[in-house]
């Protein structure tokens, strides 16, 4: 059943002969992926290869990888192995091995010509990852979470998991005798996800008294129908924006016509897609400012700078600015 519903999504996202990569780490959702994926080559004609990253926090972690490698030589699957230095990493520990493994998976996207990378988030990741977000305060927009097709700095990314539980993924893999690794890590409680996962979760599903997992999904499923609709309405007046040598900028006929958080929408997408960083407080007062026509005034953190004149808005990285330092 789940074959089929995974050969359906392929079918949908992909070229009818594409290559892809699966990001294996050998735990229970990648091994389900891959064995599953297998079955699908039987119907459709894609070709796989597998990419292992070994994080090096574990003692048996390098063994895993020559397992991972036997098992893809037996498959005859390509196979491609990153070992990774955690004394080498700076920052966040979490953040820093996504970092590298997406660079990995996209040099090898890259050199050998795959259409995108497969990953076995499921239906729980997706639950625990809208939590997390709603919890850290993030926009609206990114509530959405964990999205079956997206691009991230030109790596295409593929989830055809993320209707399964985790349940049933352990089930599948003990009916069918596949083994898999389990990373103790996974439940060590200084990491925020596994301290969701583990207690998080299941006390507020304890306190009102039912799962609410189904609903965490359902406000993430409705962001992502309020998202589409800011960037089907507000399509036009993003395509507008100018880059010039002073920052980027957009010139509204009447801003005073759109509602305050569509304002505020074009102001923040297009710091995202900068990469750049406004406050919430700075993006509602320079959003405000932009709907009233306020004339000259100007909102700063360390790294941007926003500015208001009437009908238009420019957003600036201070190293523009310290270029051309009357402008601001």
């Amino acid at each position: 059943m789940y074959n089929h519903h995974i050969a359906a999504f392929l079918q949908d996202q992909c070229p009818s002969d594409a290559r892809l990569l699966i990001a294996l780490s050998g735990g229970a959702d990648s091994m389900f992926l891959l064995f599953s994926l297998i079955e699908c080559c039987k119907k459709i004609p894609i070709t796989l290869e597998i990419a292992h990253v070994d994080h090096g926090w574990r003692q048996e972690s390098s063994l895993e990888a020559e397992e991972l490698r036997l098992l893809a030589n037996r498959l005859h699957i390509p196979f491609h192995l990153k070992t990774l230095d955690p004394n080498q990493l700076q920052g966040n520990l979490e953040a820093a091995c996504r970092e590298e493994r997406y660079r990995f998976f996209r040099e090898i996207c890259s050199s050998r010509h795959c259409f995108g990378v497969l990953l076995g988030h499921h239906y729980n990741d997706r639950v625990e990852t809208i939590l997390k977000r709603l919890f850290e305060g993030a926009h609206w927009s990114h509530l959405n979470a964990l999205q079956p097709k997206i691009s991230i700095d030109g790596l295409l990314i593929l989830r055809p998991l993320l209707h399964i539980k985790k349940n049933t993924i352990i089930q599948e893999l003990e009916s069918r005798e596949i083994r898999y690794f389990t990373d103790m890590t996974n439940f060590d409680e200084r990491f925020n996800r596994s301290r969701i996962r583990q207690t998080l979760l299941p006390s507020l599903s304890n306190y009102f008294g039912k799962e609410i997992d189904g609903n965490l999904v359902l406000l993430g499923s409705e962001m992502d129908e309020i998202t589409e609709f800011f960037n089907c309405r507000l399509k036009q007046r993003m395509d507008h924006w100018i880059s010039e040598s002073t920052g980027h900028r957009l010139d509204l006929e009447s801003p005073h016509d759109l509602q305050l958080v569509e304002l505020k929408w074009l102001i923040r997408k297009k710091i995202e897609a900068l990469g750049l960083f406004l406050s919430r407080e700075i993006i509602n007062e320079g959003a405000k400012a932009w709907k009233e026509g306020t004339k000259h005034v100007q909102f700063k953190t360390k790294s941007t700078c926003l500015r208001v004149d009437r009908n238009r808005i420019v957003i600036s990285p201070l190293k523009i600015l310290n270029d051309n330092r009357d402008l601001c």
